[in-house]
């Protein structure tokens, strides 16, 4: 028998596979993004460089969008 939350846990049979309170989520940079990667995009690298102002300019365009 399968139970679960698909973004809490799973279990299978009883047994535990997946957690997401024991489990470590470890998320690592592609040393070779696409260029639409999203860290590209013109808000969030505003954003970055605490230029709020101009982020929030940018986001306001692409919710338009």
């Amino acid at each position: 028998m399968t139970e679960g939350i698909w973004n809490e846990y799973i279990k299978i049979d009883g047994e535990s596979i997946w957690d997401i309170n024991t489990i470590p989520l470890v998320l690592k940079n592609n040393p070779n993004p696409l260029p639409s990667d999203s860290n590209y995009r013109l808000d969030i690298l505003y954003w970055k460089l605490n230029d709020f102002d101009n982020c929030s300019k940018h986001k306001e365009i692409l919710e338009i969008l």
